[in-house]
């Protein structure tokens, strides 16, 4: 069952085992005595159990009014006591959960249970499975789940050291430039695919890269040759009608073009294949420690589209970003240069001057904005997209306030264009503008 599903079945403390169950750990049903616990505000709880287990992490169940303040209360507790677990508090009547979890500054989740967040359910689903460590590591991910530490530079050291490792696994025939570029490019497709797959687009699933790679290590298949591989060339760079059997086996997957998902020169040069080892340790080290939204700017803990520009500055070698002149735009002057270009050419078709046609353009009148339909704009250095994004946005939202989906896409298919020295940057211009063209799309297939 899928795990909102399960999250909206949850009407009493009983039903709780079934959410640990849902997490992949051992569900338990063992009732407590409220006042025997000796927690924090404990003439509030009104049921407590022990609803679950994986090892010696132990899932503790409360039922009270205030499920975020009891729930963190509650687990600094059992940390003071030297108990390893999670609190679930619960409050039935106002539909709401809290998670928190029995180690020093814990966070909290919360989650509606009537309308859960993706945010929320991708969170919980991070609080699944064992892996090595024991419980007290478990404990560690589980903090890392709640509190959405990858934000910032905690995302771009995770990725900087992950491509590391992966251009460390590479065959040493290879040279060691076109080694890291090679890593690169197999972590910028999957980092792609975790912002697709949190629309749900990939055969309807938020959790369909992580099931994928756990079956293809639990049958001892090659994550590179065996899943990756399939999944990049023949499905994604394929239209549905076009797929082969082994393609059409991974379900609903979407047609993206635009050459991300095409084989790269240096991929059919040397054909390497990355080991499995290194592909299970950044899913696990990398992606699925993070949460990802499809949308620029998004506040809180998710990865946002807007981050990539900072993450491919920072992992380019200096020399070569010296070198090149690699140095992103600020959004500030993005803005500035958008408002200065479009003034000028509105002002050079409708005869007036720059000050009045850009506020006949935001007002809206009708012979500004028709001027806009054949504009061409160009970046010759897109490096990853930050002008080529602010302009999209601009004339979508000059065209409508809401900027729907179906004018971001003829936006990019009649006025933008941009190219780079940098294969790379080319490729992380186009996932951005293609992450800004479905960002206000419906989520699932």
């Amino acid at each position: 069952m899928p795990l909102e599903r399960v999250l909206q079945s949850i009407h009493a403390l009983h039903d709780l085992p079934q959410l640990v169950a849902e997490l992949g750990h051992e569900p338990i049903w063992a009732p407590l005595d409220p006042a025997g616990l000796q927690l924090p505000e404990t003439s509030t709880i009104t049921t407590a159990a022990i609803v679950g287990r994986a090892g010696e992490f132990t899932w503790l169940g409360l039922a009270c009014p205030d499920p975020a303040r009891t729930a963190r209360r509650a687990a600094r507790q059992l940390a003071d006591r030297g108990r390893i677990g999670a609190v679930l508090g619960l409050d039935a009547d106002s539909r709401r959960l809290a998670v928190s979890v029995a180690l020093d500054q814990s966070p909290v989740l919360e989650i509606d249970l009537d309308t859960p967040s993706r945010h929320g359910t991708s969170c919980l689903m991070r609080l699944g499975g064992t892996g090595p460590g024991g419980a007290l590591a478990l404990a560690a991910r589980a903090i890392e789940a709640l509190s959405g530490e990858g934000i910032g530079r905690h995302f771009f050291l995770a990725f900087r050291a992950t491509l590391d490792r992966m251009t460390a696994a590479l065959p040493a025939a290879v040279p060691g430039r076109e080694r890291r570029t090679l890593a690169l490019l197999q972590l910028t497709r999957v980092l792609f695919l975790y912002f697709v797959q949190v629309k749900g687009w990939l055969n309807g699933s938020d959790r369909f890269l992580r099931e994928r790679l756990d079956d293809c290590l639990m049958h001892r298949r090659s994550v590179h040759r065996d899943l990756l591989a399939p999944l990049f060339f023949g499905t994604l760079n394929q239209p549905p009608a076009l797929r082969g059997r082994a393609a059409r086996a991974f379900g609903r997957i979407p047609f993206l073009n635009g050459g991300l998902f095409e084989p790269h020169p240096l991929e059919r040069l040397h054909r390497v294949v990355i080991p499995s080892d290194a592909w299970r340790d950044a899913f696990d080290i990398l992606f699925e420690r993070y949460h990802f939204t499809a949308l620029e700017d998004a506040a809180g803990s998710a990865i946002a589209p807007d981050m990539l520009g900072s993450v491919f500055e920072g992992v380019m070698e200096p020399e070569t970003r010296r070198a090149s002149g690699t140095y992103y735009t600020p959004p500030a002057m993005v803005h500035d240069l958008l408002e200065a270009g479009l003034a000028a050419f509105v002002a050079g078709r409708i005869g007036d001057s720059e000050a009045n046609s850009l506020r006949r353009l935001d007002q809206g009148d009708p012979k500004a904005l028709g001027q806009l339909d054949d504009i061409a704009i160009l970046d010759p250095a897109a490096g990853s997209g930050a002008f080529l994004l602010g302009a999209l946005e601009r004339l979508a939202t000059l065209r409508s306030p809401s900027g729907t989906p179906a004018i971001r896409r003829r936006i990019l298919t009649r006025n933008l264009y941009g190219v780079d020295l940098n294969p790379a940057a080319v490729r992380l211009t186009e996932l951005r503008l293609w992450l800004a063209a479905i960002a206000g799309e419906a989520d699932g297939n």
